[in-house]
């Protein structure tokens, strides 16, 4: 083979490669947007909703269900496994949503009192706190416990934001710690229009 033929030869394998990698598909993730928060995230290709309440626009198609002074509707769910899984809710309440902050300071030390009463888990850690996710301010309950029923370390993450005449409740636990960081990676990337 001669210099230029294997040039050519060179030329054309390296136009190809480079054609290649150009076309190939590297999308790892799509964006899921809801409109009545106008909540943008990215989720990964392979990760599936067990079922959604909102159409391919991101408007809610599924009715709110009542519960006691509240009506909700489970936005969509993931999950795993028993022990991780993954998912957002929408909340309409008429009677707390005016004194929202005091509701929820409330709520979480009844919620941390009633986990500390079972005999079958031992806290490990728990926090109250705000935190900022895409702009908006959220409450966030948390606590990490050991469950002698599982016998396995658990995290459970609550987040809850007021948007206009809704609650956004989003709600997560896992034991696994990959799994884990794929719903912070949810967080991480969610944005709110104002």
């Amino acid at each position: 083979m001669s210099c230029t033929q294997f040039m050519k030869t060179l030329i054309i394998i390296a136009a190809v490669v480079i054609y290649l990698s150009c076309s190939t598909d590297s999308e790892t993730s799509r964006e899921i947007y809801i409109s009545e928060f106008g909540w943008t995230f990215q989720l990964n290709l392979e990760t599936k909703f067990r079922d959604s309440a909102f159409d391919a626009t991101g408007n809610i198609t599924q009715q709110f269900r009542q519960s006691g002074t509240t009506e909700s509707v489970e936005l969509f769910s993931m999950r795993d496994d028993s022990t991780n899984w993954f998912k957002a809710l929408a909340i309409r309440d008429t009677v707390n949503f005016d004194n929202w902050e005091n509701y929820h300071s409330t709520d979480n030390k009844w919620y941390f009192e009633q986990i500390s009463l079972n005999p079958n888990i031992k806290i490990i850690d728990t926090t109250y706190s705000t935190e900022i996710i895409g702009g908006e301010s959220f409450k966030k309950e948390h606590i990490k416990y050991y469950s002698k029923k599982r016998n396995k370390t658990l995290s459970d993450y609550h987040y809850f934001g007021k948007f206009k005449r809704y609650e956004l409740a989003i709600n997560f636990t896992f034991s696994d710690e990959a799994i884990g960081k794929k719903y912070f990676a949810i967080l991480k990337s969610s944005r709110f229009a104002k």
